[in-house]
């Protein structure tokens, strides 16, 4: 419609609506976080869908093995894995020491906050992301196996992706039959509060941090570890 109409979407009762009672049926402090994660999260869900999608395909495409890379290629990658065990950096290191745990800290905070304030899921997974990245930088893909190995990687993201799918399911078959859902709302501006917002938040975070730590994982080494 033509900007400016008064029959806009923009300009008619239902952005009133969410605003004057979506505290009242989400429990959602953030309005923002209420509209995405409450009201449109079919959408929301499609988003995260396109991220497990977009990791899958790139695995297909850059995972190391044998059928999709040749054997020169493979012995480089092993060069390589070489190379960064025996070549240290003490300053980033010592930087990086410092700096991840603060990064991590932050990104589950804004994980678990994004109800009550501006973050939430995809925000704090990318920080996230970016704290794996950056311990990678200075300790190596190696060092991350030691706590995030490609076995973990496949339970988190098909398990926060369904988790995810089965809370949508619920809610969704609840409000098209006109039934009351079961989820506790909790108390408005806690942290135990939103309803089914901060359990997505958190399942979309671990969603976000995985591809984004997978990309840099696999166009670098071609594996995720």
């Amino acid at each position: 419609p033509a900007f400016g109409d008064p029959s806009n979407p923009t300009n008619n009762e239902l952005s009133r609506y969410y605003i004057e009672h979506g505290l009242e049926y989400a429990g959602a402090v953030n309005l923002v976080g209420n509209m995405i994660l409450s009201y449109r999260v079919f959408d929301t869900f499609g988003e995260s869908s396109v991220l497990f999608l977009a990791t899958t395909s790139v695995m297909m495409l850059m995972l190391r093995d044998s059928r999709t890379f040749t054997e020169d290629l493979l012995r480089y990658f092993n060069r390589e894995d070489k190379a960064e065990r025996e070549v240290l950096d003490h300053l980033l290191r010592t930087c990086s020491r410092l700096l991840v745990p603060v990064v991590f800290t932050f990104g589950v905070y804004v994980i678990f906050n994004g109800h009550l304030s501006p973050g939430g899921g995809f925000a704090g997974g990318s920080i996230l992301g970016g704290g794996l990245i950056l311990y990678a930088q200075e300790f190596g893909t190696r060092g991350v196996s030691r706590y995030f190995t490609n076995h973990l990687y496949h339970i988190i993201k098909v398990t926060a992706l369904a988790i995810y799918g089965v809370l949508l399911l619920y809610y969704g078959f609840m409000g098209f039959n006109g039934l009351n859902n079961h989820i506790w709302l909790g108390v408005p501006g806690t942290i135990l509060s939103s309803g089914i917002i901060m359990p997505i938040n958190v399942a979309v975070g671990f969603e976000v941090a995985c591809t984004i730590y997978a990309f840099y994982s696999l166009f670098h080494k071609g594996e995720i570890k």
